[in-house]
């Protein structure tokens, strides 16, 4: 097939390659701008790094709504398929129907559950079993299109670094035999049922901040969630403190959660169902580093308090 290709992050750059390595025809990529990163540096998205090195013409709209430009420049084309995989933006009728089959979109997530922005972070947050990738023939709606595919994985107890590779890897490999199925008009897509939806929402910075009134569980969940970006924080005495690895305990003591119960080899902290035990921990304008070394020169004590929404 005669494929033009839009995505951003490193997640899509994974179907990129899959298909880079198919025998399909990869027209041209879309993605997002070049962007100001760390220091003012310019830098280009994974998407574009890997175009450029296969010899892939590359066209980066600030927005493809209303781009009369653009739309001419995809219609040259003449592709069969669109594909799309967290390119950013959304798609207007006009370049939906534009293919000779259809626009199709890698999502992460067992659709209808977890439609938007964040999936991945959203399904270790809110406690689901499983997750997975769905192919979806794309329409005007949020990700509310008919499925042609979907594979699923337990969660267990992953991080969203380790679900995110995962889910990527499922993601591209998924994309190259719904699309072999497409082409030789083997597979249907499938209405969603919409009564059943749930939506990821984009996540904020301030998100990151843990409420100690939660229970030990949700606040590990919110950990694993948030390891890469913007990271479970909480605040004693104006410092600002980022949890990474910890584990949940059942038990129950005294005092007002956010209460610091003890610091050995965790620091452990009173929730409002049971407590959590932090095992890798970084200070303020400091490195992430264990518990057992944080410790030896830390000024974090048995009494003190992390700071509740609230406060």
């Amino acid at each position: 097939m005669r494929i033009v290709f839009m995505g951003t992050p490193d997640f899509a750059e994974v179907s990129l390659k899959e298909l880079l390595a198919s025998r399909h025809k990869i027209l041209g990529v879309v993605t997002q701008p070049d962007r100001k990163r760390n220091r003012g540096k310019v830098t280009f998205s994974p998407v574009k790094e890997l175009a450029i090195n296969n010899g892939i013409k590359v066209l980066q709209p600030e927005r493809v709504r209303g781009n009369a430009e653009f739309f001419d420049e995809l219609k040259e084309m003449e592709p069969d398929l669109i594909v799309v995989v967290a390119f950013g933006q959304i798609l207007p009728k006009e370049i939906l129907e534009l293919p000779k089959y259809d626009c199709i979109n890698v999502h992460g997530s067992i659709l209808p559950r977890l439609r938007g922005a964040s999936p991945i972070h959203h399904a270790i947050l809110d406690g689901e079993e499983k997750t997975g990738i769905s192919i979806m023939k794309m329409e005007e709606g949020l990700d509310s299109g008919p499925i042609y595919s979907v594979k699923e994985t337990y969660i267990n107890d992953k991080d969203i670094t380790f679900l995110y590779d995962e889910l990527a890897n499922m993601g591209g490999k998924l994309l190259i035999e719904t699309i072999d199925k497409i082409e030789k008009d083997e597979i249907v897509p499938v209405i969603q049922d919409d009564s059943v939806s749930t939506y990821a929402p984009t996540i904020k910075k301030t998100d990151g901040m843990v409420d100690f009134n939660d229970s030990a569980v949700n606040i590990n969940r919110k950990i694993k969630a948030f390891s890469v970006w913007p990271g479970a924080f909480s605040k004693v005495e104006d410092k600002t403190y980022k949890f990474f690895e910890a584990k949940v305990s059942d038990e129950e003591t005294d005092g007002e959660n956010g209460t610091i119960i003890s610091c050995d080899k965790t620091i452990n902290i009173k929730c409002g169902k049971g407590t959590i035990q932090i095992m890798e921990i970084q200070a303020e304008g400091k490195k992430r580093m264990p518990v057992s070394e944080f410790i030896k020169g830390n000024s974090l004590k048995p009494g003190m308090k992390f700071k509740q929404m609230e406060e």
